[in-house]
């Protein structure tokens, strides 16, 4: 037996055969074989390899070899059968039927057979069969393996519900066009297209399906994707027919599982409603693209009107719509909404998310967020045209909410759209009143629905008396005001609770008035950990800022073992009530859940409505990546038992938050089908966090209204509590700023008494606060060369070195050809000169405290402020990104990064070049010009593509990732200009340079590849650089050309950091593991529900 190898298939010729019973007494044959060393070895036999049935000398077997003491084993591997042979048809006799469960907790029927050799055997139902219609009878079935057991195939059963294409759809064109195409010779790539084939082939009805929920809807997103609505159009009316074939023909009929039939059957009619409602609107966008909204004919008919307004501005270029128009449809829209109806709130919270999304090609956030008040002496500012549009769509975001009685985004859209007037309002007491509105909206977010501030007629206008209800605070309003005032001029110790959790602190609470605990104020670990947002307790504390205008104090902890107790949840537990939890566990059974109120469990039937996603909760695999460990979310307590053990509901949500029910819904199908469950989620912000943020803006820009200087700083400093943790630059340049108006504040005292003696000390300060200055944190924000520009002339003020004087100078030098620092100039003038006379005279301090009151006027009248334009904050993100990308740069290669000098130009280096000069002074041949056009010809040109091109398609076959061309392998930023200069005159720029690059990116891929890439421009100070960012595809993405430019299909993936091409068997594990990954999810119609 030394001979043979590991895992061999090897004959042994039979000795004897012996009966055995297992230990749960189990009966077997075992059968004693000789090896050719005349070994003796046993082997386990199938049920028909006895004796007195086996009539062959001979059995096949499997070798087994230990590698320690060569020690030898066999397993049965013997195909061969008394009676049946693999491939061939026989009679079985129809005996009964079960219910078999698969491995992945699926249930279908089997029957039960009975063989010509008396012996018992299974086959599958097939659809439209019914075991009492066989009963008794026989049926032809087909051998198709012999293990263990015999499998058996059923040849002859026809499907009664199979039809072919023609049948449903007469148009041998449309065939030719979406369906014959698949059954051509290599034409399919998906899981779903080999579906589609082996049900057809097998004489299927289910083929239908295929095609309809999968095939046909896939076809129709990528048409919508790339904005073609004619194929759109074409593809959608094929589903049309199809689902009214579905659901007329009777096919639903025939699934024995009644929940199955229950679901099927309603999502194939919702499934042709959206169809539907998604063709009035195709056709409209087909024929009207520009004037959507004033079509009255797609708005006519108010069946499905919710769906088709969702459709239409979602497929719709949103700065082609007149915003008047969408306005008026809007409120149409908002007239047929009934908020009692889950459907109607789901396609309302998904206009709202499209209106919120598109909105930023007006406006992005960041520019929203950072608008910036005019002062005093500038005249009125009017919106831009975007702007006005932002403000629109804004408006329409703010009337559905109030419909659907969404009051925390009501009231903040309120406070967020009040604070953009500010832009256009002059007056220093108009802008207050509305900073102070704006906060009261922010303040009250989660109170009951305020009073819409805004009135619409053709244009949105404050409706200044509703404002005047809310100038004043809830906590002025509050008797103990006064005594909260008294708590913070003693310091004293107080007792607050802790009522609301967020990013950046608590919300506290103080005989009804409202206040914030900061977390770098928090002394107990516990506190800072807790996790949810709900909260109940009680701390002591010491109030440590108090803004009046706003009301608003601030505590920080104070160290009390007897209130730190285990800080439990003193909240009774009402069955009901909703609930923040924290998944710690997933079994077959359920969800193991960390809340507020303590440890519970979600049982798995609590999971989904048995019409929506019923066999995810049915998959515990799928199911722990769509409710991975760690993972927050909403539950409805549904139990209390009598030893205190809480259960949870998640299907509850559905009637209880139905918003939230179907958004997790629908991006739990969505990650299912696109293999995105698991992924690290982006956390958002909470209503809690957004007011909190906005509030800190409001007192932000109401301390840079402030003329005096304790009250500035006063302010600043709430403004950056808020802001700690959350936007730490905001709070570092923040924290800055207020130190350069504490300077100012002694500069004022020094005025004020008449004597320089502290002047050393104020300059001191100045260096030392600019040595701690991080550049690199605040250099993003436009006005920081400002607060350099102030620390550096109050240092050098009353020095006379000659370094000193140089500095002046070259401020005001700089300064001199920028007409919008002309006051900085000033200022740089009046130093230099103060500096100037007195190195040639003796100090004279009245003229040097002159000169410092010039200097301090000028600069706390508002020369360095916190003030930005929105050129400004463009100005600031560019500097932010591209010192973002610098930083990636310095990174090594990676599995989702890469480098390429260019992009289809030769770069030779000494080695290469002395090369080429080699082969230049030989004689030309063609092996020689092949050679030279290797190195610096056309095959260095097409390589150099290739290259580009194979990593992105590694990149889309992977995890997805950046390249940047323009940069070379050393972290060396090359830039783009020289092969700017090889294009044609007209096209040396970025514009000709892209257009070559999509050719070629075309020419590479085909047509369908764009819509996986991102390209953009970024201008550093060495050069262009072309950045291109891809997304990983669904589907197998294959390089048309090869490094010669040359017809040939390639599949790379990435390997590290570099690219690798798979041939062969890995190949076709890579795209057998793709198919599989797509097949998850088994209910068809929700694969495009997001339509």
């Amino acid at each position: 037996m030394t001979d043979l190898e590991n895992n061999q298939i090897v004959e042994f010729k039979i000795e004897k055969f012996e009966t055995k019973f297992s230990k749960i007494n189990e009966q077997y044959p075992l059968i004693y074989v000789k090896g050719e060393d005349g070994d003796i070895l046993t082997v386990r036999g199938f049920k028909w390899q006895v004796e007195a049935l086996w009539k062959y000398e001979t059995i096949y077997c499997e070798v087994y070899k230990d590698a320690t003491n060569g020690k030898v084993w066999l397993k049965n591997k013997d195909s061969r059968h008394p009676y049946y042979e693999i491939d061939n048809t026989y009679k079985f006799k129809v005996v009964g039927e079960k219910i078999v469960t698969s491995s992945n907790n699926k249930n279908f029927n089997v029957l039960l057979l009975e063989g010509e050799d008396g012996d018992s055997y299974e086959v599958n139902l097939i659809y439209g069969q019914k075991y009492n219609a066989l009963k008794s009878t026989f049926i032809q079935c087909k051998v198709t393996s012999i293990t263990s057991y015999v499998r058996l195939s059923q040849i002859d059963s026809k499907d009664p519900f199979f039809v072919n294409f023609n049948e449903i759809v007469k148009d041998n064109n449309l065939e030719k066009k979406y369906y014959k195409l698949y059954f051509e010779k290599n034409s399919w790539s998906t899981g779903d297209d080999n579906q589609l084939i082996e049900q057809y082939y097998s004489q299927r009805s289910f083929w239908v399906f295929t095609f309809t929920n999968k095939v046909l809807l896939k076809k129709l997103q990528e048409h919508l994707s790339r904005r073609d609505f004619i194929q759109a159009v074409e593809v959608n009316n094929l589903i049309i027919i199809f689902e009214e074939w579905i659901l007329n023909r009777g096919i639903i009929s025939s699934f024995s599982d009644e929940d199955f039939k229950t679901s099927t059957k309603l999502k194939t009619k919702t499934q042709l409603e959206n169809a539907y409602s998604l063709k009035s609107v195709l056709e409209v966008l087909c024929n009207n693209p520009f004037n959507l909204f004033e079509d009255a004919t797609l708005f006519s008919s108010k069946k499905n009107f919710l769906e088709r307004f969702y459709y239409l501005i979602f497929y719709s270029s949103i700065e082609l719509i007149s915003y008047s128009a969408f306005i008026e449809r809007l409120k149409e829209v908002i007239e047929n909404i009934d908020d009692t109806k889950p459907n109607d709130l789901y396609y309302a919270k998904k206009i709202l998310s499209v209106i919120k999304n598109k909105k930023k090609v007006f406006i992005s956030d960041n520019e929203r967020e950072y608008f910036r008040l005019t002062s005093s002496k500038d005249p009125t500012v009017e919106f831009s045209e975007k702007e006005i549009k932002y403000l629109m769509y804004s408006y329409g975001e703010l009337l559905l909410c109030h419909k659907i009685n969404l009051r925390e985004n009501v009231n903040i859209l309120c406070g967020q759209i009040l604070k953009l007037f500010t832009k256009v309002t002059s007056e220093i007491s108009q802008k207050e009143k509305l900073l102070f509105n704006s906060y009261m909206f922010f303040e009250t977010y989660k109170d009951h629905l305020l009073n819409i501030p805004f009135e619409y007629d053709s244009m949105l206008r404050i409706n200044h008396t509703i404002l005047s209800e809310y100038v004043k605070s809830k906590n002025y309003q509050n008797e103990h005001w006064d005594e909260l005032e008294d708590i913070y001029t003693e310091a004293a110790t107080f007792s607050v609770q802790l009522t609301q959790r967020n990013k950046s602190g608590y919300e506290v609470k103080y005989k009804g008035m409202i206040g914030f605990l900061p977390t770098h104020n928090i002394e107990d670990n516990i506190l800072k950990k807790y996790q949810f947002e709900d909260c109940d307790f009680t701390i002591s504390a010491k109030c440590i800022s108090l803004s009046k205008p706003f009301n608003l104090f601030i505590v920080e902890q104070v160290s009390d073992i007897n209130s730190r107790a285990n800080y439990k949840y003193t909240k009774p537990l009402i069955v009901g009530n909703l609930y923040d939890a924290i998944i710690t566990g997933v079994e077959n059974f359920g969800i193991f859940l960390l809340t507020n109120a303590g440890e519970g469990l979600l049982h798995i039937k609590e999971l989904f409505d048995k019409n929506d996603i019923l066999d995810i909760a049915r998959d515990k695999s799928i199911l722990k990546k769509i409710f991975p460990k760690g993972q927050k979310i909403k539950v409805v307590l549904i139990d209390i038992s009598s030893e205190k053990k809480v259960s949870f509901s998640f299907s509850k949500l559905k009637d209880i938050d139905p918003l939230y029910y179907h958004e997790f819904l629908e991006k739990a199908t969505h990650d299912i089908i696109k293999d995105d469950y698991g992924k690290e989620e982006i956390e958002t912000d909470t209503y809690f966090d957004i007011a909190q943020n906005e509030k800190a803006f409001c007192i932000e820009q109401y301390a840079m209204l402030q003329f005096d200087l304790d009250n500035k700083i006063k302010n600043f400093l709430i403004a950056r509590q808020l802001y700690i943790n959350t936007k730490n630059a905001r709070s570092y340049l923040i924290n800055i700023f207020t130190s350069y108006l504490e300077i100012l504040l002694s500069i004022r005292t020094t005025i004020a008494n008449r004597s320089l003696n502290n002047i050393t000390n104020i300059k001191n300060e100045a260096k030392k606060i600019a040595s701690s200055i991080d550049k690199k944190t605040i250099e993003v924000f436009p006005d920081s060369y400002k607060l350099i520009f102030f620390l550096d002339i109050v240092s050098l003020f009353n020095e006379t070195s000659e370094d000193a004087q140089k500095t002046l100078f070259k401020y005001v030098q700089q300064y001199s050809s920028e007409s919008a620092n002309k006051d900085l100039k000033t200022v740089a003038k009046i130093t230099l000169a103060n500096n100037l006379l007195i190195s040639e005279s003796q100090e004279d301090a009245v003229f040097c405290l002159k000169n410092l009151r010039l200097i301090f006027d000028f600069l706390s009248n508002g020369i360095l402020s916190l003030e930005e334009t929105i050129e400004d904050k463009n100005e600031k993100d560019l500097k932010t990104e591209i010192l973002s990308w610098r930083n990636r740069i310095q990174e090594e290669e990676s599995e989702t990064l890469e480098f390429k000098s260019t992009f289809f130009t030769p770069v030779l280096d000494e080695k290469l070049s002395a090369r080429l000069q080699m082969l230049s002074n030989l004689p030309s041949s063609d092996s020689i010009k092949t050679e030279i056009s290797k190195i610096n010809g056309d095959l260095a040109k097409k390589a150099i593509i290739h290259s580009c091109f194979k990593s992105l398609a590694a990149f889309a076959n992977s995890n997805g990732g950046t390249l940047l061309i323009g940069v070379n392998d050393n972290n060396i930023i090359t830039g783009l200009e020289k092969e700017y200069k090889t294009l044609s005159k007209k096209d040396q720029n970025r514009d000709g340079y892209g257009k070559k690059f999509d050719a070629l990116l075309r020419d590479y891929f085909g047509d369908s590849f764009s819509s996986l890439i991102t390209r953009k421009y970024l201008k550093f100070e060495e050069g262009d650089v072309l950045i291109i960012q891809v997304q990983p595809s669904i589907h197998e993405v294959f390089l048309l050309k090869n490094d010669e430019g040359k017809n040939q299909e390639q599949l790379y993936i990435r390997n590290l950091s570099s690219s690798k091409e798979l041939v062969g068997s890995e190949l076709a594990k890579y795209v057998r593991n793709k198919h599989l990954k797509i097949l998850y999810s088994s209910l068809e119609s929700n694969i495009n529900k997001v339509l």
